[in-house]
């Protein structure tokens, strides 16, 4: 019991911290649908990502021993929480108006999502149970290098990016392990369930995500919906217990992607919620190496097509993204470079390995491994539902939001585009590559994928002022 409360104490540590940095970058001028559920998954991203670094911090100090952990975190929450305190007694911080009352719909759709999460919860366990490891990443990567920092967490914790195990990919990013070691160092033990738990933790921060942004887009039912469509994903949904990083990374994107539109509605906020969509970036590339590629994808993608028709007007938003996304990559380029081990990808890579771009097979093999997995992830008949709701609610006309969308669809593409040539290129048997990697990289997608398509449909519901 003194494990779980311990656990739960240290993940509300890094909610608050996240809630109250989020508060001070977005402060609440009105309350919308969605709104509470955005800014509670956003600030849990946040705060995770947050909450890596300051543990990070304490083992390059050599200070990463319970007392030191649970104080600096606390006084770096009391420190954010006094400086919301103060800016809010300050003129126009005024807090805002009551939520809209649930409808019918509202009433009947959200009871489907608690079955559904109550079948998906019931369905984790019996996987944990079975498994109690995860996937074999879990145990040959994440957690052997979440088990250096917390045994070792003294003068030894480099040890996790020795070439000795550089099967473990010494190179990979740390937000994962960091936040493992993190709870396991709350608890005083390195109890298995509580990397599960995580992993279910970023689920559900995907899932409220998806549910934030479209409800604040497009109202309630749709939210509704839209969060069915995740939980009824059976490849998503089963790999929640895997204890890897996908659903992390995944999340962290849907989040940028969440925040991106959220600055498209809210105009005068606009500049703090591209910077912060910009550390949500950013905390995908310290979760993922996944999460570099989408750092370039997601600025390319807002100079080509953002929001406004001046190019120089399109600049200044990419600026303001690249703000927020700086910090992390700036860390992560320094631990690559001064702290973790040799990148095996890079060794890969070769002037010679672009001949291979001309051998057709390779995209025969890479389009159906694509098509294949798509299936597979979604199933058929949510792919089917998906087409018949498109078909049935039609993409809404074009909004001052769409040019936003717009540039989420390219950053998607250019990702995806990303992975295809790597998968072109790879020295690896391609087969095998395909096969072991392929359905967790569009998991990475998933959550973001659906969120746009949602954000893009026309409402059910009729729009408020306030929506119009």
């Amino acid at each position: 019991m003194g494990q779980i409360i311990s656990t739960f104490f240290a993940l509300a540590i890094s909610c608050a911290t996240g809630w109250f940095t989020l508060e001070l970058a977005w402060p609440r001028v009105r309350r919308a649908p969605g709104d509470l559920a955005l800014r509670l998954a956003a600030s849990a991203g946040l705060g995770l990502f947050a909450s890596s670094m300051v543990y990070l911090l304490c083992l390059a100090l050599g200070v990463a021993s319970r007392p030191w952990v649970i104080g600096i975190d606390i006084a770096l929450l009391a420190g954010l929480a006094a400086w919301v305190y103060r800016a809010r007694r300050e003129p126009g911080q005024d807090q805002s108006h009551g939520y809209e009352p649930f409808a019918v719909i509202d009433w009947i759709l959200g009871g489907a999502v608690s079955l559904a999460l109550a079948i998906n919860a019931s369905a984790w366990l019996q996987r944990f149970r079975d498994e109690p490891l995860g996937f074999w990443d879990a145990f040959a990567i994440w957690n052997v290098k979440a088990r250096f920092f917390f045994f070792d967490a003294g003068e030894h914790w480099q040890r996790a990016f020795s070439n000795t195990i550089a099967w473990s990919h010494t190179d990979y990013p740390l937000l994962l392990p960091l936040n493992v070691a993190r709870l396991w160092t709350y608890g005083g033990t390195a109890d298995q369930g509580i990397s599960a738990l995580l992993s279910v933790v970023f689920s559900m921060l995907a899932i409220g995500l998806v549910f934030g942004a479209v409800a604040q887009a497009k109202g309630r039912p749709m939210a509704f919906l839209a969060s069915l469509a995740l939980l009824a994903s059976p490849q998503f949904m089963a790999q929640s217990t895997w204890q890897v990083s996908d659903i992390p990374t995944g999340a962290f994107l849907a989040g940028s992607f969440a925040l991106i539109l959220a600055a498209a509605r809210n105009t005068g906020d606009r500049n703090a919620l591209l910077v912060l969509a910009g550390v949500a970036a950013g905390a995908a590339a310290w979760t993922k190496n996944e999460g570099v590629l989408f750092a370039v994808a997601m600025p390319v993608a807002l100079a080509v097509v953002g929001p406004v028709a001046s190019l120089r007007e399109r600049l200044t938003e990419v600026f303001e993204f690249a703000k927020g996304l700086a910090p992390p990559l700036a860390l992560l380029l320094v631990i690559k470079l001064f702290v973790t081990g040799e990148s095996d990808l890079a060794a890969d890579l070769g002037f010679s390995s672009l001949s291979r771009v001309f051998e057709w097979s390779r995209h025969q093999m890479i389009i159906a491994s694509f098509f294949k997995l798509t299936v597979m992830l979604a199933g058929l008949p949510l792919l089917g539902l998906l087409l018949g709701l498109s078909v049935y609610s039609r993409f809404a006309s074009a909004t001052a939001e769409s040019r936003w969308q717009a540039a989420l669809a390219l950053a998607l593409t250019l990702q995806l585009a990303g992975y295809y040539f790597i998968y072109v290129i790879t020295e690896r048997d391609l087969a095998w590559h395909l096969g072991t990697s392929n359905l967790r990289l569009l998991i990475q997608l998933w959550p973001s994928t659906l969120l746009l398509l949602f954000t893009a449909l026309n409402r059910f519901d009729p729009a408020t002022p306030a929506d119009r």
